[in-house]
């Protein structure tokens, strides 16, 4: 049987409506109820507008696109060093067992090598062992003595308003519920406001993935 032609690389500005539609599979696989807020738009102009600030990596088959990573910067006074943060790393399931997982982190941590990052930081929930198994058999080890904190949108626009001494105007006064999703898949990660275990790998950074 003929193997699939499969690339990994960089992503366009063409693939972000695609990317779009991965993040709400991802949200799907993982979380019940979850609507992400990302949008293709909201993707292209934080991947490749003015003031980009996240990176975006695809995997791609003949049929389309079939995985993406995306990954944030990060800097650490500790280190004195960059660093890059992996959001969302997903698979649909066709792609899934082929290793392109590592692929696509590679991909990322390579690019992150070549701007001068020299660690990695990810999130995985804590009931994902096979997640935990993954990123430990590529070199990642467990931060045991830290938490993973977060402040969603409400109370950080309260935080944001205390340094005047007066609390930030809120753009909506209803209650909004925070719909972001997990990261990647129940085999991958995702930054949210549950408790999880906190992985760390430290320079040099090599990369591979979990769902070969």
């Amino acid at each position: 049987m003929r193997q699939p032609s499969i690339e990994v690389r960089a992503g366009l500005p063409s693939d972000c409506a695609e990317i779009a539609e991965m993040v709400q599979e991802l949200a799907r696989d993982t979380t019940e109820g979850v609507v992400p807020r990302a949008t293709a738009e909201g993707l292209a102009a934080s991947a490749f507008g003015a003031g980009a600030h996240i990176s975006l990596f695809v995997a791609e088959d003949e049929a389309g696109l079939i995985g993406y990573c995306l990954t944030t910067p990060l800097y650490s006074t500790w280190r004195g060093a960059r660093g890059i943060r992996v959001v969302d790393l997903y698979l649909r399931a066709r792609a899934r067992r082929l290793r392109l997982g590592e692929r696509l982190l590679a991909a990322a941590t390579a690019a992150g090598w070549r701007e001068g990052a020299r660690f990695v930081r990810l999130e995985v929930e804590r009931t994902n062992v096979e997640a935990e198994r993954f990123y430990r058999r590529l070199g990642f080890h467990l931060k045991e003595n830290e938490h993973s904190y977060s402040l969603d949108r409400d109370p950080m626009q309260v935080l944001a308003g205390a340094n005047d001494g007066s609390h930030a105007t809120r753009e909506n006064s209803r209650p909004r519920r925070e719909t972001y999703a997990p990261i990647a898949s129940r085999r991958m990660t995702r930054t949210c406001s549950r408790r999880r275990a906190r992985c760390s790998m430290a320079a040099p950074m090599r990369a591979r993935w979990a769902r070969r």
